[in-house]
């Protein structure tokens, strides 16, 4: 099974089974409520920590990805890659979005750290370049052509947060 695939699968179960939201963890009696801390307008769900709570949703929306909200578990990793970006990636594109998504949250409810956009897309951008490695040498111009495009919607987070 190649890495990229195993990547997808690990991604898929992590996204599923990993993240210790609100939910998961009134379900186990450790916290008195389930609503989101960042925006206390929803159960904080996995699928609100990464798509529905407006700091999230945000980031989408900047990056012209809002439909992948509208997806389904499985249909969010064979997601339409945006035109001229190449479409294998975006399984590692898609975690290394996740992960960042994840740690932005994390840093809000923990460390009550102020965040944005252009904040979160750089991070994701800077962990792009670390993970290049990771991908075999034919795709690393891809991950290139990612990192632009995520590096150009910076500018338009720069612009929507003045």
């Amino acid at each position: 099974m190649g890495r990229q695939r195993k990547t997808q699968i690990s991604g898929r179960q992590s996204a599923r089974e990993v993240f210790v939201t609100r939910v998961n963890l009134h379900a186990k009696h450790a916290v008195d409520d389930y609503q989101c801390q960042r925006c206390a307008n929803s159960v904080e769900d996995r699928n609100h920590v990464f798509f529905g709570c407006s700091s999230s949703s945000e980031l989408w929306r900047v990056m012209g990805l809002s439909h992948i909200s509208l997806l389904s578990d499985d249909e969010v990793w064979n997601a339409n890659a945006p035109p001229g970006l190449d479409a294998s990636i975006w399984p590692f594109v898609f975690l290394t979005i996740l992960w960042r998504l994840w740690d932005d949250r994390n840093g809000q409810v923990f460390r009550n750290e102020t965040s944005c956009s252009r904040v979160v897309i750089s991070r994701v951008c800077d962990d792009l370049v670390v993970w290049r490695k990771r991908l075999h040498p034919d795709l690393v111009n891809s991950l290139h052509g990612w990192r632009s495009f995520l590096l150009d919607c910076t500018g338009t987070a720069f612009a929507h947060s003045g």
